[in-house]
């Protein structure tokens, strides 16, 4: 579904913030993690259905990364994305960030260095990323509500997570039209906090 810029800065209302999630320390039997610590899961396996952006971390960032940051920023801190009413040479209202915030997201959320040089324009088949040396833009939003409920949550030999979940499509967390999620998450330290990083996510009916 697509929206314009105006259309999404207009459903910005009904879109919950999200942000990176600090793991707890609390254990729980079973799984070895407490429901706090599944739901901080599910906030941040949410910062990624929220854009729509899923696969393993390694095609991410060779195709959406910059798609991820942008939108990240535009959900959760609209204050971070200014507006202009260009965005390459297409004159249209567009948001526009840093490429310090592409970076900066990339580490927090893919454990990726990344460096001006890494960046470059992206295009798919719902919007198109423009990326001139400057700045990151983009005209085009494509936002559903997406809430992820983690349920379970294992840890692996190799220090990895492996997540079980449901991405819920409305507010009333109807099952019916839940969708099943399967992802592997591990551990690391950004911006001097303890957070996860995505291996992979997968979302399925």
């Amino acid at each position: 579904m697509k929206f314009s810029i105006k259309s999404a800065i207009a459903a910005l209302g009904f879109i919950a913030a999200v942000s990176a999630a600090l793991p707890g320390t609390a254990a729980a039997a079973g799984d070895g993690f407490s429901q706090k610590e599944l739901a901080k899961m599910g906030v941040f396996l949410s910062n990624f259905s929220e854009c729509s952006v899923k696969g393993t971390r390694e095609d991410i960032i060779k195709n959406e990364i910059m798609w991820f940051g942008i939108c990240h920023d535009y959900i959760n801190n609209d204050k971070i994305v200014s507006m202009r009413d260009r965005c390459g040479d297409k004159e249209t209202p567009a948001a526009h960030v840093g490429p310090e915030r592409i970076i900066r997201n990339a580490k927090t959320y893919l454990n990726a260095d990344l460096s001006e040089k890494d960046l470059k324009s992206e295009l798919n088949n719902f919007m198109k990323v423009i990326y001139d040396g400057h700045t990151v833009c983009t005209d085009a939003f494509t936002q559903d509500y997406s809430e992820i409920e983690v349920t379970s949550a294992v840890k692996q030999k190799d220090g990895s997570i492996r997540v079980t979940g449901l991405e819920y499509h409305d507010e009333e967390k109807s099952e019916d039209s839940a969708s099943k999620v399967s992802a592997v998450i591990r551990p690391h330290t950004a911006n001097g906090k303890k957070t996860w990083y995505l291996v992979s996510l997968d979302i399925g009916d």
